[in-house]
């Protein structure tokens, strides 16, 4: 491990720039990657050696600190490593999770292999994946007999964790994992019972492990508005249901034009944590388990899928959710005419509304439902950027105004059909003599006089009163055609495709990152898991390959490598 951390000229850099033939070997480790590696195997860091199923086999990796820890008392115990392969000698992304065992749906190394072998762009490249050694939690089978009612059929017990594949531990994570069948075994396999009642609040856990070929930079490193662009563009094939910043990952990828020729070094978006993924074409209400604990980040959560909670996630819900993820890290990181970035994005992604409209939020519901504009407060200026960032948010705003308008029109129109054409009875009742229509008494001259009103001119109130009909107006051809545009990825990939060529980007539109200690509890660069609670008024914890430390891309040796502070005696670790 020491040998892979030292720096090697033969190292490619991942800045963006026009490259050479000759400068674009077959295989390479960007510096990055490397610097990241050196910053983890650290001294005072136990180092550990990891074993991942891979179908029949078990491979091996050398981890040192987790890049990442999520320290979340309700999480997953997930850990992200930069592990070395010891096989192939590459650098791979590993992560260490527990997963919940009681969801009925594909893992996510499942997932990546579909969409891997189905040559989907954009996503991780799948290396190997699998459960480690049926390793369970038992704290709900505890609760399930200090809990236990009468049952005509006993459920087996869980599993007990047996002899562990490595020392590894985790710490917190918020995600919902999904169930998996045996390593390899793709698409066709049993899926184990619950061990708990489905009422159990501590559901059953099993440790999993996958490991994916790129090691990416978080979304917040890129360096102007284009390349948030670039990382945010959909893709389409799955659903996948947890649209956030924390998944939007930057990989640096050598490009070439359609001739093959003209290779560069460009940045691209990787959309990662496919656990939550479904196919577009499965159209299903949100099952029970999922109203209780609606999975996803609830602040990158379309306004629709926070109201209704039944819904099914739509194309239009996927593509709101990107649309969230650009404005908070344009207000975030790019200029603007904001001066309070803080309390906008408080405002725009935690305010409260008030009952059945729990995290909402404020100003990013009132914008896609009402005004169809973002501004700095509100009724005050629009928010505007010194680039084509105005036109790629208002014209997006725009459809999704338009959306929220169509369907909140046809919801009522439906329900009205509902309620005036009742479903016809199997075997109709006997047929009830028509009533007397009723006698409409007209209003006693007597009243009238004594309120001092006019007879005549009542009965005139009376008779534009029976003339007058509610309507409300619905959404116009316009916006039917603006909603419509969300009704797949064609739209919005083209439109995002035209404005990364736009020539009026600026690469100094991005603030100074602000410091460690500047930064407050609202921000939500990481995210927080779906159904808020009180804590969340304070801003979420981040659950997403979170840093434990300031990250290092250029770190220097670890000390162990300097002659001046080499110690005798055995290494720390079980390597």
């Amino acid at each position: 491990m020491d040998v892979a951390a030292l720096p090697d000229p033969t190292d490619v850099s991942h800045s963006e720039r026009q490259l050479e033939e000759k400068d674009v070997p077959h295989t390479f480790v960007f510096e990055y990657v490397r610097s990241l590696f050196r910053a983890t195997v650290h001294c005072d860091w136990p180092r550990y050696k990891l074993q991942v199923p891979d179908g029949t086999c078990t491979r091996e990796y050398l981890v040192g600190k987790p890049l990442f820890r999520a320290i979340d008392m309700t999480g997953r115990g997930t850990r992200g490593y930069v592990a070395l392969d010891c096989q192939t000698g590459c650098f791979v992304w590993l992560k260490d999770a527990w997963r919940a065992s009681y969801v009925i749906s594909e893992t996510e190394g499942d997932t990546l292999q579909r969409l891997n072998k189905a040559g989907v762009e954009n996503v991780p490249t799948l290396v190997c994946h699998g459960d480690i050694f049926n390793q369970a939690t038992a704290t709900g089978d505890v609760w399930e007999r200090q809990h236990s009612v009468p049952s005509p059929s006993r459920r087996p017990s869980s599993p007990s964790p047996s002899t562990t594949l490595s020392a590894s531990a985790s710490s917190g994570s918020r995600k919902r994992k999904r169930d998996d069948g045996e390593p390899g075994s793709g698409s066709s396999f049993q899926r184990p019972r619950p061990t708990v009642r489905s009422n159990c609040p501590l559901q059953q856990h099993k440790h999993y492990r996958i490991v994916v070929q790129e090691v990416c930079l978080p979304l917040r490193d890129f360096q102007c508005g284009p390349h948030r662009q670039a990382a945010t563009k959909p893709t389409p094939q799955l659903l996948h249901r947890d649209i956030s910043g924390g998944n939007i990952l930057i990989y640096p990828r050598v490009r070439r034009d359609n001739k093959g020729k003209n290779p560069q070094m460009v940045w691209s978006g990787l959309l990662s944590d496919w656990e939550l993924a479904k196919p577009i074409d499965t159209v299903e209400a949100a099952s029970k388990a999922t109203q209780e604990e609606r999975m996803g980040t609830y602040q990158y959560m379309s306004v629709n899928l926070l109201y209704h909670i039944t819904k099914p996630v739509q194309i239009s819900d996927e593509l709101e959710s990107f649309f969230h993820v650009l404005v908070y890290y344009a207000v975030r990181y790019l200029r603007s005419n904001c001066s309070c970035t803080q309390s906008w994005i408080d405002n725009y992604f935690y305010k409260y509304l008030g009952p059945g409209r729990a995290g909402a939020c404020g100003q990013k519901s009132y914008a896609l439902e009402v005004t169809g504009e973002l501004r700095v407060t509100m009724g005050g200026h629009p928010l505007a950027f010194r680039s084509p960032m105005n036109t790629v948010l208002a014209t997006i705003l725009n459809s999704l105004r338009a959306r929220y308008r169509v369907m909140y029109y046809d919801d009522g129109k439906a329900a009205e059909l509902e309620v005036s054409s009742p479903p016809a009875p199997h075997e109709p009742p006997p047929a009830a003599p028509e009533p007397e229509p009723p006698v409409i008494s007209s209003p006693s001259p007597n009243l009238a006089a004594a309120a001092g009103i006019d007879p005549a001119v009542l009965a005139q109130w009376e008779a534009d009163w029976e003339a007058e009909t509610l309507t409300v107006p619905g959404p116009t051809e316009e916006e039917r055609k603006l909603a419509a545009r969300l009704d797949d990825h064609v739209f919005m990939l083209a439109f995002l495709a035209r404005q990364l060529a736009n020539p009026y980007w600026n690469s100094n539109d991005r603030i100074p990152s602000p410091k460690a200690e500047d930064r407050k509890t609202g921000d939500v660069d990481a995210g927080a898991r779906a159904r808020p609670g009180p804590e969340d008024a304070l801003g979420p914890s981040s659950s997403k390959r979170r840093r434990t430390g300031e990250r290092k891309l250029n770190a220097s040796l670890p000390a162990r490598l300097h002659a001046s502070t080499r110690r005798a005696g055995p290494k720390v670790g079980p390597i």
